[in-house]
C-alpha cells in the first residue's frame, strides 16, 4: 500500500480555498539533461577553482620569499577572477533553467503577476527571523487577508543563496492546495526585495501556545501530530523533505487544524532511496545523522516529528542520552512512549517511517485514532498586541547597491501567481 492511500483525518476545507492548479513538480517535465549536466559541470569546476584559490591563499601566508609570495598573490587574484566569471555563468544558467521550467507550466496554473507592495495595506506584524519578516496584509482590491513574507535581496548575493530562494518558491507551489500545508498564492518583487504572498493562518504557531500552556493533553497533541503527519506524507509523496519541522513552523488555522509552513530549508528530488548530507534544520529537532554530517534520507522528518510530539506532551524537548537512550516521564501513556521511541530511533534504518511505506507505517501506529476533531479553536492572532507594528523596509547598504547585474537578473522570472 502506497502512502498516498493512507488517511487518518478528514480535513476541513474552507470554501474560500482558491482553485490552485497542479504544482510545478507535478505538471512539468524534467529540465533537459543537457542543462542539468552543464550545471553539474559548472559546480564541479567552481569547486576545483575554489580549492586552487584556497591553496594559493594558504601558500601566500606560509612562504617567506617575496618573489614566491608575489606569484601566489597573482595566482589568487586570477583564480578569484575566474571564480567570479564562473558564478556569473552559473547564475545565467540557473535563469535559463528557471525559464525552461516556467515554459512547461500550464498557463492557467501559474501566471506572471504585476503585483506591487502598493497593492496591499498592512494590517499587522506576524513575525521576524534572521532573513525575513512576515506581515499581515490586506489586498486593497479584494479586501482579502494574506501573510506577506519579505526578504531583502542584499542578503542573497551568492549562487547558493539564489538557488535556495528559488527552491523555496518551487517547493511551495509544488505542494500548494493541501489542507495541512500553508498555501502560497503569488511571488513578486521590487528593486530591493522579494515577496511571498501566502495564506493567512489566523491562529498563530504551536510554539506560542506551548510557551503559554507548557504542554497539551494527549488528545490535542494527537490531533496536531496527525495533521502534521498528513502534511509530511504529502511532501514525501512529492519527493520533498522538509528538514525544518518544529512547533514554530506549525500554524493553527481558524478551524483548529494545523498547517505546515516554511520551505526555506526543504530539499526536493529526494525519494525513498534519495540521500543528502548538508547540515540543515533547527537545532534540537535535527536527527543524529544530520548533526554527524552523514548521508541522510527523508526519515529525518520523522525524527523531527518525534521531538515535536514529545514536546507537545511534556512541554520541553526530550533528553537523549547516548548511554541510556530516550528518557521519558512516567505520566506518558504507553502508546505515546512507543510512538515517540519508534520515531526517535538513532539508527535511521530502524526508525518508524524509514521503510518504503514511509508515512503509512506511522499512520498505522495505535497512538492515532480515526475521526478526530479539532480539540481547540484559536483566536485570530491579528488581535494580539503586536498587530500594530508598522511596515519598515530599509533600503540596502551602499555596498549592496553595487549588486552585480547577474545576481539581480537571477530573479527576473520570480513573479508568479495562482490567483
Amino acid at each position: 500500500m502506497g502512502a498516498g492511500h493512507c488517511s487518518i483525518l478528514r480535513p476541513h476545507r474552507h470554501s474560500e480555498t482558491g482553485d490552485i492548479k497542479q504544482s510545478f513538480d507535478a505538471c512539468e517535465p524534467q529540465v533537459s539533461v543537457s542543462l542539468s549536466g552543464m550545471k553539474q559541470e559548472f559546480v564541479r569546476v567552481i569547486q576545483k577553482e575554489m580549492r586552487i584559490a584556497a591553496g594559493a591563499e594558504n601558500l601566500y601566508h606560509a612562504i617567506k620569499d617575496r618573489k614566491s609570495k608575489a606569484l601566489m598573490k597573482e595566482l589568487r587574484k586570477s583564480s578569484e577572477k575566474r571564480l567570479k566569471a564562473l558564478y556569473s555563468s552559473l547564475l545565467k544558467l540557473n535563469e535559463e533553467i528557471a525559464r525552461t521550467e516556467a515554459e512547461h507550466v500550464p498557463g492557467e496554473a501559474l501566471q506572471l503577476t504585476n503585483y506591487t507592495l502598493q497593492d496591499f495595506n498592512q494590517r499587522g506584524f506576524l513575525g521576524e527571523g534572521g532573513f525575513a519578516k512576515v506581515l499581515l496584509v490586506e489586498h486593497a482590491a479584494t479586501k482579502r487577508s494574506y501573510a506577506l513574507k519579505i526578504l531583502k535581496k542584499e542578503i542573497i548575493t551568492t549562487s547558493r543563496g539564489i538557488e535556495r530562494i528559488l527552491l523555496e518558491k518551487r517547493v511551495a507551489f509544488a505542494v500548494a492546495d493541501h489542507p495541512f500545508i500553508v498555501d502560497i498564492h503569488a511571488t513578486f518583487q521590487s528593486e530591493y526585495h522579494l515577496f511571498f504572498l501566502m495564506e493567512y493562518v489566523a491562529g498563530g504557531c504551536l510554539k506560542s501556545y506551548l510557551q503559554r500552556k507548557g504542554a497539551f493533553e494527549q488528545p490535542r497533541a494527537m490531533f496536531y501530530a496527525a495533521c502534521t503527519l498528513m502534511a509530511i506524507s504529502y511532501l514525501h509523496e512529492n519527493d520533498i523533505m522538509h528538514r525544518d519541522l518544529s512547533p514554530e513552523n506549525l500554524l493553527l488555522d481558524s478551524s483548529g487544524y494545523v498547517k505546515l509552513t516554511d520551505f526555506g530549508l526543504s530539499k526536493d528530488g529526494i525519494g525513498y532511496e534519495g540521500r543528502t548530507r548538508s547540515l540543515k534544520g533547527s537545532f534540537g529537532y535535527m536527527a543524529p545523522e544530520v548533526l554527524a554530517r552523514e548521508p541522510y534520507s527523508r526519515s529525518v522528518d520523522w525524527w523531527s516529528l518525534g521531538i515535536v510530539i514529545y514536546e507537545m506532551l511534556v512541554g520541553e524537548k526530550p533528553m537523549l542520552r547516548p548511554s541510556t537512550g530516550l528518557v521519558v516521564p512516567t505520566f506518558l501513556a504507553g502508546d505515546a512512549v512507543n510512538l515517540i521511541s519508534g520515531l526517535l530511533q538513532r539508527d535511521p534504518l530502524k526508525r518508524l517511517g524509514s521503510s518504503e511505506e514511509d508515512a503509512c507505517d506511522v499512520m498505522h501506529h495505535y497512538f492515532f485514532r480515526r475521526g478526530m476533531q479539532p480539540p481547540f479553536i484559536p483566536e485570530d492572532v491579528r488581535l494580539s498586541e503586536d498587530g500594530d507594528q508598522h511596515l519598515s523596509l530599509t533600503p540596502p547598504s551602499e555596498a549592496s547597491l553595487a549588486m552585480e547585474k547577474e545576481i539581480a537578473e537571477a530573479f527576473r522570472n520570480f513573479d508568479y501567481t495562482t490567483m
